[in-house]
């Protein structure tokens, strides 16, 4: 069966720091969306792009699960947004705890269990 969440796939790939789970999470950076993407965007002539962001992303810490090094890509996103007029909407889609019990959107399905974080 396929985990509940990212938290669980990076449990699965060995942990946050298995080179396994490393390089399976920068592939899946380098590759989710590409300059092309963007510029083909601006063409459409969309003007704001929502990037959803874990607090993980800013506010990493090793016992969190979550595999380090996601700002860079987000900076690199922010820059390929500027020279082409477009805006980004950060929404922070996810806050340490979870927001709601069992949600995988929030990263953790597993982190909060009758408002008591896990």
């Amino acid at each position: 069966t396929s985990p509940p969440d990212e938290r669980g796939l990076i449990r699965r790939k060995g942990g946050n720091a298995h080179p396994d789970a490393v390089a399976f999470m920068r592939a899946h950076w380098d590759a989710f969306v590409t300059e092309a993407d963007v510029a083909q965007m601006a063409a459409f002539g969309i003007t704001h792009l929502r990037i959803p962001v874990g607090y993980w992303l800013v506010d990493w810490r090793p016992e969190d699960g979550f595999v380090d090094g996601g700002e860079a890509y987000l900076r690199r996103l922010l820059a390929w947004l500027r020279p082409r007029g477009l805006k980004a909407v950060l929404d922070l889609h996810a806050l340490p705890g979870a927001q709601t019990p069992r949600q995988s959107f929030t990263g953790c399905v597993d982190c909060y269990e009758r408002g008591q974080q896990m």
